[in-house]
């Protein structure tokens, strides 16, 4: 338990519960309560002792590799949280060391992005709707979660020991349409076809159909995946999946079936998905993953 590895830790270091609390501006008792398992920290205090320790948080707590798949409840609360402050309080350095020492497996990656990430971003995009915050301050967090979340994907592939090999020959082009603002749940998505083994290209918005047609011609996918997060952009997007449908010079140049995945914030149901000409409405990993074994896209676990 954490209390246990926090007292190896001090008593490693040659300190005393009142030297330590010293360093974190705590008193000895509350030392005391943590090294009894009475209490646990904050989690800005622990990121403190972690960085202290030079250890990771999940070694602090003495967590084994096949035993970190999911944080507790009362973490993803805590750490949603803290994301949140940081963001707000524009700490940048913090907010990526939060994550640093953290171990990922893809159940935990994929829970900080629907669990933390989302929650957080949303809870700042309602900041901004009530006048809480400028417009230029929430792009500049959105930024700021792009590079978390880039840093968490790139973090896990390259220390997981979960297999994530890409099959390069699978392809999915990722886009929103040209007039969506708010592109972060598509990069999550677009990083959940990677971890599914497929070579992802992720457009974001802004793509006139033209260049889109030219480039599905070009990479040849299995897939596109295409994100409407207002539900007024659902006739646009619909448009634009009937015109690369009708499409004879792409029609003429594919062997296979070209697979409309939709998502987003825009759609009620599937029904709604269905009826803009989809074949398949995803709004997270479980039900991407799922629909993509029921169309054949990939094997069953």
């Amino acid at each position: 338990m954490f209390g246990d590895k926090l007292k190896v830790f001090r008593k490693n270091k040659g300190l005393s519960q009142k030297e330590l609390g010293d360093l974190f501006n705590l008193g000895q008792t509350t030392i005391a309560n943590y090294e009894k398992n009475i209490r646990f920290p904050s989690p800005h205090v622990l990121i403190q002792i972690a960085d202290y320790f030079n250890c990771s948080l999940d070694e602090l707590m003495d967590r084994k590799q096949e035993e970190i798949e999911l944080l507790e409840e009362k973490e993803v609360a805590n750490l949603t949280d803290l994301v949140i402050r940081l963001a707000l309080e524009e700490d940048e350095n913090q907010l990526r060391r939060l994550f640093s020492n953290m171990p990922l497996s893809v159940k935990r990656l994929v829970q900080l992005y629907e669990k933390v990430m989302i929650p957080a971003m949303s809870y700042i995009g309602d900041l901004w709707q009530k006048g809480q915050i400028t417009v230029a301050k929430e792009h500049y967090i959105t930024n700021v979660f792009f590079s978390v979340i880039s840093g968490l994907k790139v973090k896990l592939f390259d220390e997981s020991t979960d297999s994530l090999a890409v099959d390069e020959g699978r392809r999915v082009i990722c886009l929103s349409l040209a007039s969506e603002p708010h592109t972060l749940g598509l990069r999550m998505i677009a990083d959940y076809f990677e971890l599914l083994g497929f070579k992802t290209y992720y457009l974001g918005s802004n793509v006139p159909t033209s260049a889109l047609i030219h480039m599905i011609e070009e990479v040849k996918p299995e897939i596109l995946a295409v994100s409407a997060t207002m539900d007024y952009h659902i006739d646009t997007l619909t448009n634009l999946i009937h015109v690369i449908k009708n499409e004879e010079r792409f029609q003429s140049s594919r062997d296979e079936k070209l697979t409309f995945i939709v998502g987003g914030q825009g759609f009620k149901d599937k029904k709604e998905a269905k009826e803009a000409g989809a074949d398949l409405f995803a709004f997270d990993y479980a039900s991407l993953k799922k629909g993509l074994q029921d169309m054949g896209k990939m094997e069953s676990d």
